[in-house]
């Protein structure tokens, strides 16, 4: 977390700065130096002359891996509000380039995905505000970071968030649409009257007749007195702890180093000790605490287990028979303290802050 940390209060100063758009790029490519791309080797072009066969593009910014362009990126100064237009200027960037990934950088960071066959607008597909201690914003590191780029994986990352996102839209447009009216009524009213069939029933004019006795009443989200608590509640606040009395951490950055320590500590311990030791089956999606990184490389190939797993630099396990791994980021208050239980069995000392 510590390299998202660093630039989001260097990008924050110069928002609190309102720093002006030709000052705003020197800060923002001094942060992809940070994640390992190098001036010197070309990495990163700064505003490059592109010509195209109808025109010329100026984009502020372009990174390069092996001399091949994998990334443009459309910079406003730090106090804009995304408007339409400057996400139309990255648009006509990716096509001009034919790249399927675009970031925007501004007040915020978005990443922005075209499908294959999409005639569409690209989507944005993950994004964070400049604040420190972002999940999003580590993820967006892990994902940009020089060494472990590949255009590939990051082509399928944007594929799942895309399908996810859209399944969630279309989700909620059919319970929405569901809670309307009196179809949910009638829908539940069916459920009702199944269960009562299923079960035996001998009288189905009785059951009809204490069913319709039924008044259901909904509405699809909050309801209005849980939207006005909402906003009067104060922002939740993220819990810190410290790890053998480390400096303070949250819950995913604390797995991580404890993880990283106990290999140091244990350094015998083999990979199927180590996943055996922390098995956590309350993970979300069945994600192991520690994986294979050669499983985690072949699942993002095939669009999966992409973001879920730490795989920057300097974040990679190796265990005592040589078999890399990576430790997972996806931790809640529902499943840390199974991780917390376990590190006391090894005299591991945590306090919550």
């Amino acid at each position: 977390m510590n390299r998202w940390n660093d630039i989001a209060i260097s990008l924050k100063e110069c928002q609190a700065g309102n720093l002006p758009e030709k000052d705003y790029q020197p800060k923002v490519e001094d942060q992809f130096k940070l994640l390992g791309w190098s001036v010197y080797y070309g990495c990163i072009e700064s505003r490059p002359r592109l010509e195209t066969a109808n025109t010329i593009i100026i984009p502020d910014i372009v990174l390069k891996k092996d001399g091949v362009r994998v990334l443009p990126i459309e910079l406003k100064k730090p106090a804009n509000h995304l408007k339409k237009k400057n996400a139309k200027q990255l648009f006509s960037y990716m096509r001009q380039l034919e790249l399927r990934v675009g970031i925007y950088i501004g007040e915020k960071i978005q990443l922005y995905y075209n499908s294959p066959n999409d005639t569409s607008n690209p989507h944005s597909v993950l994004s964070t505000s400049l604040s420190p201690d972002s999940p999003e914003g580590e993820l967006f590191c892990d994902l940009l970071s020089y060494e472990s780029f590949d255009l590939g994986k990051l082509e399928a990352f944007c594929a799942e968030r895309l399908q996810i996102i859209n399944y969630k839209a279309k989700l909620a447009n059919e319970l929405n649409a569901l809670s309307r009216g009196n179809q949910l009524e009638a829908f539940l009213k069916g459920i009702l009257k199944a269960h009562y069939m299923q079960e035996g029933c001998v009288d189905v004019p009785t059951l009809d007749q204490e069913i319709e006795k039924i008044v259901v009443k909904a509405e699809y989200g909050s309801s209005g007195n849980e939207r006005s608590s909402m906003k009067k509640s104060a922002p939740r606040k993220i819990s810190k702890y410290t790890l053998n009395g480390s400096s303070p951490m949250n819950m995913r950055t604390l797995v991580l180093e404890a993880l990283r320590l106990f290999v140091k500590k244990y350094p015998n311990a083999t990979y199927e000790e180590i996943e055996t030791t922390f098995n956590i089956k309350e993970l979300p999606g069945g994600y192991k605490t520690v994986r294979r990184l050669s499983d985690i490389n072949q699942g993002m190939k095939a669009g999966g287990l992409s973001g879920r797993y730490f795989i920057g630099d300097n974040q990679i396990l190796k265990s005592a028979d040589k078999i890399e791994s990576a430790v997972s980021n996806q931790w809640s208050y529902h499943n840390f303290p199974f991780f917390l239980t376990i590190l006391k069995k090894f005299n591991f000392r945590v306090k919550k802050l």
